[in-house]
C-alpha cells in the first residue's frame, strides 16, 4: 500500500479507528514531554475502547492508564513510576496501531497521519 495512492478521506478514517492507542502511542514514543498530553487529560477521554484489541489487554491498559492519570493529577504517586507504567502501556498497545509498517519505516509521515497535518506529510514526500 503506498502512501501518495490513498485519499485524504481513506486516512482519515483509518487513523480515527484506534485514534486513542495511535494517540498514546505517539505521545511515548515522541518524549519531548508529549506523554504529559496523555496524564493531564481525563481518564474517560484516553480510555482504550476499541474491541479490535483484546479485552484482556485493554483492561490492562486502561487500569495502569487510570492509574497513572490519577496519580500525575493528585500529585501522589512518583513520576518515575508513572513514566515506567506508560512505558508498559507503550508497549503493550504498539502491536495494535494503525499501519504499523508506516511507523517502523517513516515516524515522521506516520506522526503527520496521526495528527491529520496533510501539509507536513505531503513536505515529507
Amino acid at each position: 500500500m503506498k502512501l501518495k495512492s490513498l485519499s485524504k478521506k481513506f486516512l482519515k478514517l483509518e487513523f480515527r479507528k484506534n485514534v486513542a492507542v495511535n494517540y498514546i502511542v505517539r505521545c511515548m514514543e515522541v518524549g519531548d514531554e508529549e506523554e504529559y498530553q496523555i496524564l493531564e487529560r481525563p481518564f474517560e477521554d484516553i480510555k482504550i475502547t476499541s474491541e479490535t484489541i483484546p479485552l484482556e489487554i485493554r483492561e490492562n491498559v486502561n487500569t495502569i492508564l487510570e492509574k497513572c492519570i490519577n496519580g500525575h493529577q493528585n500529585e501522589d504517586m512518583d513520576e518515575k513510576l508513572i513514566m515506567l507504567e506508560l512505558i508498559v502501556v507503550l508497549n503493550l498497545l504498539k502491536p495494535y496501531i494503525t499501519w504499523p509498517e508506516l511507523y517502523e519505516s517513516n515516524f515522521g509521515a506516520w506522526e503527520c497521519l496521526i495528527l491529520e497535518d496533510y501539509k507536513s506529510l505531503k513536505e515529507l514526500g
